[in-house]
Formats: structure tokens, C-alpha cells, sequence
């Protein structure tokens, strides 16, 4: 049967009246019981045992949707999450002849009628609010303000005389729904809302729908059957409605005043908590535990929306442990095998591939096929379990002897099997051959060269989630390149993240052209490298290429064997020595810097400054040669104008790629011949003199701020200056430490190469610690009435060196070690980090969530503009210049397109006369 299938422009939202509900619904449910005709497990409205059928469609439990029922309410209710609306509305509306406070001329003079929606019905609500009396001139009854009370759920009229005396009278629901039911569609028209969705009459609930059993199941437990919690709510609405029945058969009123009142807070209590419970004020009878509402059951990040429909729980996915392997290039994962068993790729059955399809089905390297209908699915896994074994045969386990019954009986390790009589050799059991027809599907295990996304969570931008290509190695843990680990903001202490294989041709294209590593080199949001050189790599090219580091010939050649060449090794070779002498350097190419030049890209100009060497603090390259300065962090790491983000920008993504692959082997390799630690005698500052100025700087300090608290008198401003002073031990300190430290030193080349830490750390662990603050000051004195900061401080007058300890400055180094009380205030300030760093995870984690659900929508057509899915503009161009934040470079601190200047000395270098 063909169906006409259109687009889906927009989807409108509106509150079903008592007509609608009693529409839609199969039974009138006023029964407090749990079991027959109108109880809330009426046969009717569908049924969760799976050995009955419903009543109405006659289905079963499991295709059976389910069918509403209804409970016809003997008092009328506010809708519990309508209160607010209704204000409105009241205060829109006169109270007497239930016209709107406005007229259609005044509204059309105003110009409000250019609004729609719920942005005229707030200017609308504006204006009414300067409205004292009805407009009508057959009504002009006085208009009061109508107001909700928080504490018993009511809604009342107030009335304010000349003399600004209010009066209070409390709005029964009765007359709310005369009110609302005398409201003209045309009014509601009026004020922006179409009548047939959003009726005021509707905000008071007459009919109440009765929710399907499906959607509220019941369990068995222990051979008790518990209902849920929406039943049990239900069950208590009915008995409260019962009670409030007008009058019997005779008419003679059944209940008194006080009985109705108290059984009618309990309907509107019951059904407030049904459809919103949050508060947590309906407790369950048996054990306290607060009911879930409606509400609660949808929102938030446990609900049925965001948990269930939006989840991405799929198959063919996998978690582990992630690690470290110096051996893959940039943009590999090695996946283990146990993994790779059960993982699968689907490939339809071509005359193309059906002889390697068929291979891989022979060899066992697929877990099922699946027949053209779609229904039959052959395992081929549970053809290869086991030994076959005959009725009668007997195996010898250990002491015990197992009579084989019916040969489903499987033989382990060390068993023994005897038949007629005779110890036989184990069999295994015959691969079943299966022929391979065109159009079947064959689900092939995981294999060397599969596209998977590799994901982390959280997942906070577009690298968050990349393609890699599966390397299988032995192992029980996913390893990657530790240059990819910056953009998933991953380390090896326990990580874990997620595969996902991709299951049709259309998705693993994607992964490859647009989620693989290389592609996502260059982040756009602050256009410097996502991907780059970082720790031992970092450590190695720094050391390298300081001063001239010689090695072997044969050492060169080994190192150089580890990478792949673009150009003839001895080509390389010969142009570098033909580059070096050009440039008046000495020719000598097996050393650190001629390693480097082996795979940069022949027609290479390259200058930038670095901190790297005092000596030469400026890299040059020239003709894909290095022949001056000492590579870091500045030239090798995630930093603009670095040597990754031009290779990618004026190359192309796969040489920026297999530079780092190539730096990363070369200096693995570089390091396992020269070797790097840090040690004891790279913490100490052997040198007296400089323990000595360390120690003077501190006793200067003591004195500097004893001097101010003697002459500042404001406690504010001499807190201050206390604090400012005793800070700049530290920096003179750091000075000293660092100055102390020869150019051989470990912790330094960490430092400088950008690998790891910064000079501040080298000052702590040889220097000082300096002024511990809390929330910018020093370390109160909070115990003994303000008299001491910890109890191992004596009472009356302290030197001032433990004067100014017990507020925090901390004199000793950490290679000197701590004594408890500056141990203590070490701990203070850094576990006041730690909570602020918790603290601020869960604000900034749910702005982003915010700002992405409010943008999620966002798109650039084809017309260069930025709109929504309803075809809004929010911008013209997107960032009012079109660029892609990942394809600009900074040129002089500003976002250009290219770097004009590097054109142009490539270009001059390239047709210079030769």
C-alpha cells in the first residue's frame, strides 16, 4: 500500500479538554479495587500478562499499545502545573462578564497583534495590568488582582480601596471554571493561542486520564505482586472522588462540610503529586520512600527522555582500559584480539569479494551469516565448541566417570574418553562448510585496517570522538599514540573509553574522510594543533638538537630505520650537506639535527624563536634542513605557528601526520641510546652561597613586613602588604633556584624542553614553598580566639620565623622535607584547589550542556547564513567572516588566512637562479 509521506514542518503542543480525554478513553475507571471491570487494571485498557488479550484491540501483551481510561472527578481540580497560567489568565479576563480587559481596536492600535504566541499574550498581560475596571461598556465591573498562595495551593481575588486597604477573597475552582468555560474563542484568539489546543478551560481538570497498565507494570517479587507507584496514586484518587459524591439515591447529602474538605485537599493533593512529586511529600505506605510523579519519570538526566530515547546504548561497541604504544602511528588503535572477536563488520555477499568473503568464513574469522530474508541467521561460532561425542561414550574426569547420555556433553582439558571399550584420541568436532550465495550478509570479525570511532567521555567537542584504524595486538587494553591523547583529554591511570565499529558502508566512509585524526589536527576553537609532540618525544628532540650531538653512522642509520622515507636516504644526505655549507655551517650530518632533517619536506623555510638555548634561540630551518636552534614545546607542540600547524596548513594534513609519527620514532629511539632520568642531585642546589642568599631573602622578608606592621595601621591594608612581601621570597627564591641549576641538569631540559612542569616547580623542590594562601590570604588564626592557627604553637610572643609560619610561609624546600605544622598548610591551600576544581567541574560541565542544547540546531546553509531548523537567521555569515577557525593561522597576533610573508620566501626560494 503506498502512503503520502510529506516533511514535518513544525509539531504544535496544546491540553486535552474533557471532551478529547473522554474520546480516547475505553473505560470509565471508579473502582478502588485492583482486580475487574473499572479498577486500574480494567482488562480494557490492555493487559501486562503475556497469557491474556485486550479486550478492546484484541493483541497480545507485547503488540498490545495500550488504551487510556478515565476518572470523571467529582470536584473540579487545577491542573497542577498550571497555576501560574491560570493567574494569567484571571488577570486578563474580567471576572464578571468574561471578556478579555481589552478591546479588539486596542489591541490592534497597539500593535500587537503583529506578535503571535506567547509573545503577545505578555505584552497583553503588560497592559492589563494598568487596567482597573472592565472595558466593556455593558459590564465596567471593577477588576481586582488575582494572586496563588504557596502554602495551601489556593487562588483569591484582591481588592484595594481608595485608601490602598486590600481585601482578600479566595477564588473557589467552581467559579475559576464558569469563569474559563464562558471565555469566547474569539478572545482566545485574541490574545495569541488558538482555542482548539490551549482553551483556559482546560487548565481545570474535570475527566482525569488513566494511563495505561503497560505504562505502569506491576512486579512480582517473592510471590508478591507490587504495584507501582502511579497505580497505587491512582487507587487513592478514586477513594478521595468516591467520597466527595454529592448525595445518594434519595439525595440526602452523605457527608459534612469538614469530611468534604478534608477529601477534597486529599484528591488535589493525590493528583498534584501524580503528575509532580519532586518536592517529595507522597511517601510510599510501606516504606517511606517517595513516590515517582510523572514528572520525575520524564525529566532530568535518569528519565525516560534523555536515559531511554536519547540513550546511545547500542551493540557491536566496546570498553576498556586504555594505555600507551610508542610503536603505532598517529591515527592507529591497537584493539585486542579478545575484543576483536566479537566485535563484526556486516558485508553483503558481491561477485567481487564472495572468494575473500568466503576465505575469511573457512578460516573461522566469521561469527554468522544472515540469508537474504532478513530472519535466518546461521551461527557458525557454536559449530566449533566442544569434541563430538556418541551416546554410550565415557569420560574420565578426574575421579568422576560421566556416562554420555545424549552427546550434548562437552570434553574439557584432561579429560579422557573411552568408546566401546577403547581410549580414543580427542576429536574435534567438523567444521560445518557453508557455501556463500550472492546477497547474504557475512558479520566478519574485527580486522587490521577497520575504521572504529574511538570516544571518551565526557565528550565536550567534535575530537572528543575520532576514527582510528584498528591495529590487532596482543593485550587486554586499547593503546594509541600519546600525541592523540590531548583532544580526549585522556592519561594511563586507569582511563577507560569506548569503541564503535561502524555498520554500513555509508558510515565507515565518514569515519575515514571526516572523524580520522588527521582531519582533525588543527582545533577550531582556538586554531592551534589538537594533535602534538608531548613528554619523553618533547624531552628527546630537545636534547637532540642542542648544541651538536654526533652519534655513530651505524647509530644513524638504525634510528633512521625505524621511519618511513619519502626520498632516498642517501639523496637526504647529500642535500644537507649541500644546505649546511651554503649556510657556513660545519658538514656534519650524523648528529640530532641531521636526524631531524632527514623528514621535513625539501623546499621547508622555517624561523621562529624559542627559550629553548640560550645560544641559539632562534630554530632555522631552510631547504627541510635544520642547521640552527634547539627544538621544545614552542616549535614541536600545540602552539600557533608551530612546525605541525604549518606542515599542515601549507602541505597537507598527512605530512603534518607523519612528521609527528617520524619525530616520535626518532626520538624514542635517540633516547634509548643516551638515556634520560632525573636523580637526586638534579633536586639539590649544591652551592653554599646560593643556599645562603635563599636563606637571607627569607630573613629580609621577616624584617621587610615586620616594618609594616609597625607602620600601617588600617588591618586590611597591612594584611596586604604583609602577604605581598612574603610572596616575593618565593619569586626571589625561584630566581635563586633557577640560576643555581647548570644546563645538565634533568628537571631543567623537562622544563625548558616544555615536556613537563614549570620553573616554579624546580623553586619548590629546591628552594622554598613559600606563602601558602587561603582564598587570597594569608592562614587565619581560628583557634584559641583568634590567638593561634594550629595547637602546636605555643600561647604569648613567637620569633617571627614562627610567627610567620603559623599564618602559612613555609621556609623549607620539598628535597629538605616539611615539618608537621608546614605540612599542614601545605595541605590547607591544596585541598581548597581541589574542592574549587570539583566544584567548578559541575558549573562549567552544565553551562556547556546548556549552550549545546540551546545551539544544537544550528546550521550554515548553502547560502552562507547561520540558521535554525524553522529557517531563523542568527547570523549572516558565520562569524561575520565565513572562516573556518581551523584553517586560519595567526600572523602577528592576528587570524589570518595564510602568512603572506612565508608565501612569498617560499615562492622566492623556489624560483631563485640556481
Amino acid at each position: 500500500m503506498d502512503y503520502d509521506t510529506r516533511e514535518i514542518t513544525k509539531i504544535t503542543f496544546g491540553i486535552y479538554s474533557a471532551k478529547e480525554i473522554l474520546g480516547m478513553a475505553v473505560c470509565r475507571i471508579d473502582n478502588p479495587k485492583k482486580v475487574g471491570p473499572n479498577t486500574v487494571y480494567d482488562d480494557r485498557m490492555g493487559t501486562t500478562d503475556s497469557t491474556k488479550i485486550c479486550e478492546t484491540c484484541h493483541e497480545n501483551a507485547h503488540n498490545c499499545q495500550g488504551h487510556f481510561g478515565y476518572i470523571e472527578l467529582n470536584e473540579p481540580v487545577v491542573h497542577p502545573l498550571f497555576y501560574k497560567r491560570v493567574i494569567k489568565f484571571l488577570n486578563c479576563f474580567c471576572l464578571k462578564c468574561n471578556r478579555l480587559l481589552l478591546l479588539k481596536d486596542q489591541i490592534y492600535l497597539a500593535g500587537l497583534n503583529r506578535y503571535k504566541g506567547e509573545s503577545r499574550f505578555k505584552l497583553i498581560q503588560e497592559r492589563t495590568k494598568k487596567v482597573d475596571s472592565c472595558c466593556h461598556p455593558d459590564c465596567g465591573a471593577e477588576h481586582p488582582s488575582c494572586k496563588f498562595s504557596n502554602s495551601d495551593s489556593s487562588i483569591f481575588k484582591v481588592y484595594e480601596n481608595k485608601d490602598k486597604v486590600k481585601t482578600s477573597i479566595v477564588l473557589k475552582t467552581e467559579e475559576i471554571l464558569k469563569i474559563f468555560d464562558n471565555i469566547l474563542d474569539e478572545d482566545v484568539e485574541l490574545i495569541g493561542f488558538n482555542p482548539k489546543l490551549v482553551h483556559p478551560r482546560n487548565f481545570i481538570i474535570t475527566v482525569l486520564p488513566v494511563i495505561p497498565p503497560c505504562d505502569r507494570p506491576y512486579v512480582k517479587a517473592d510471590g508478591n505482586m507490587c504495584d507501582d507507584d502511579i497505580t497505587n496514586q491512582y487507587v487513592e484518587i478514586i477513594k478521595a472522588n468516591n467520597h466527595l459524591a454529592i448525595s445518594d439515591s434519595s439525595g440526602k447529602k452523605e457527608i459534612s462540610e469538614n469530611k468534604k474538605q478534608k477529601f477534597l485537599a486529599s484528591l488535589r493533593f493525590r493528583i498534584h503529586t501524580t503528575f509532580n512529586n519532586s518536592q517529595g511529600k507522597a511517601k510510599h505506605t510501606t516504606n517511606g520512600r517517595a513516590i515517582k510523579g510523572i514528572k520525575e519519570r520524564l525529566a532530568g538526566k535518569d528519565g525516560q527522555l534523555r536515559n531511554n530515547m536519547m540513550g546511545k546504548r547500542c551493540n557491536q561497541t566496546g570498553r576498556t582500559v586504555i594505555g600507551p604504544d610508542a610503536t603505532l602511528k598517529m591515527g592507529e588503535l591497537a584493539v585486542p584480539p579478545g575484543m576483536a572477536e566479537i566485535l563484526t563488520v556486516p558485508v553483503r555477499v558481491a561477485s567481487f569479494n564472495m572468494e575473500l568473503l568466503q576465505k575469511l568464513v573457512d578460516s573461522g574469522d566469521v561469527n554468522s551469516l544472515l540469508k537474504p530474508d532478513g530472519q535466518t541467521r546461521i551461527n557458525l561460532k557454536r559449530f566449533r565448541r566442544g569434541t563430538r561425542l556418541l551416546a554410550g561414550d565415557i569420560i574420565y574426569r578426574g575421579a568422576d566417570i560421566i556416562d554420555v547420555k545424549n552427546g550434548k556433553e562437552l570434553v574439557l582439558v584432561g579429560d579422557q574418553v573411552k568408546r566401546n571399550g577403547e581410549f580414543l584420541e580427542r576429536l574435534s568436532p567438523a567444521n560445518r562448510s557453508y557455501e556463500l550465495k550472492l546477497g547474504w550478509i557475512v558479520e566478519r570479525k574485527l580486522q587490521n585496517g577497520d575504521y572504529v570511532l574511538l570516544n571518551r567521555q565526557p565528550t565536550l567537542h567534535k575530537a572528543s570522538m575520532m576514527a582510528m584504524k584498528v591495529v590487532l595486538r596482543v593485550g587486554k587494553t586499547l593503546r594509541m599514540n600519546l600525541a592523540i591523547t590531548k583532544p580526549f583529554n585522556a592519561d594511563f591511570d586507569g582511563d577507560e573509553m569506548n569503541i564503535h565499529v561502524p555498520q554500513s558502508i555509508e558510515s565507515q566512509v565518514e569515519l575515514e574522510m571526516l572523524s580520522a585524526a588527521q582531519w582533525n589536527l588543527i582545533s577550531p576553537q582556538s586554531s592551534k594543533p589538537n594533535m602534538a609532540i608531548v613528554q619523553d618525544s618533547l624531552v628527546g628532540a630537545y636534547r637532540m638538537t642542542q648544541g651538536v650531538k654526533k652519534i655513530t653512522k651505524s647509530q644513524f642509520f638504525n634510528i633512521i630505520d625505524k621511519i618511513d622515507m619519502k626520498d632516498p636516504i642517501l639523496d637526504r644526505i647529500q642535500h644537507m650537506r649541500r644546505i649546511l655549507k651554503e649556510k657556513g655551517k660545519k658538514v656534519q650530518c650524523f648528529t640530532g639535527k641531521g636526524l631531524f632533517s632527514m623528514f621535513l619536506p625539501k623546499d621547508l623555510i622555517y624561523e621562529n624563536s624559542n627559550d629553548g638555548d640560550p645560544e641559539e634561540p632562534i630554530v632555522k630551518i631552510y631547504r627541510g634542513v635544520l642547521y640552527e636552534g634547539t627544538l621544545n614545546k614552542a616549535i614541536l607542540g600545540a602552539t600557533h605557528n608551530s612546525l605541525i600547524q604549518i606542515l599542515n596548513k601549507e602541505y597537507s594534513p598527512e605530512i603534518a601526520c607523519h612528521f609527528i609519527d617520524c619525530v616520535q620514532f626518532v626520538t624514542n629511539n635517540w633516547l634509548m641510546l643516551e638515556g634520560f632520568t632525573v636523580g637526586l642531585g638534579d633536586c639539590l642546589v649544591t652551592s653554599k652561597e646560593k643556599q645562603q642568599e635563599i636563606q637571607d631573602v627569607i630573613q629580609k622578608c621577616y624584617i621587610e613586613a615586620e616594618g609594616i606592621k609597625k607602620t600601617t595601621s588600617h588591618v586590611n591594608i597591612r594584611e596586604m602588604r604583609v602577604n605581598a612581601t612574603l610572596n616575593k621570597a618565593k619569586d626571589v627564591g625561584l630566581r635563586i633556584a633557577k640560576g643555581s641549576l647548570t644546563s645538565k641538569n634533568n628537571f631543567l631540559a623537562t622544563v625548558q624542553s616544555g615536556s613537563k612542569g614549570a620553573v616554579f616547580n624546580i623553586a619548590q623542590i629546591t628552594g622554598l614553598l613559600g606563602q601558602q594562601n587561603l582564598k587570597g590570604q594569608r592562614v587565619p588564626l581560628f583557634l584559641s580566639q583568634g590567638r593561634r592557627s594550629l595547637p602546636h604553637y605555643p600561647f604569648g610572643k613567637l620569633t617571627p620565623s614562627m610567627e610567620y609560619e603559623s599564618r602559612g610561609f613555609i621556609s623549607s624546600s620539598f628535597i629538605h622535607g616539611l615539618n608537621p605544622r608546614e605540612f599542614y598548610f601545605h595541605a590547607m591551600s591544596g585541598r581548597e584547589g581541589i574542592s574549587d576544581t570539583a566544584m567548578g567541574t559541575a558549573t562549567s560541565g552544565y553551562m556547556q550542556r546548556r549552550i549545546v542544547k540551546l545551539t544544537e540546531d544550528l546550521k550554515i546553509q548553502y547560502d552562507k547564513t547561520v540558521r535554525d531548523i524553522p529557517g531563523n537567521i542568527y547570523q549572516m555569515t558565520y562569524g561575520y567572516d565565513g572562516i573556518d577557525p581551523s584553517k586560519t593561522v595567526k600572523v602577528k597576533g592576528r587570524s589570518e588566512m595564510c602568512d603572506v610573508s612565508r608565501l612569498i620566501a617560499k615562492l622566492n626560494m623556489k624560483h631563485e637562479i640556481k
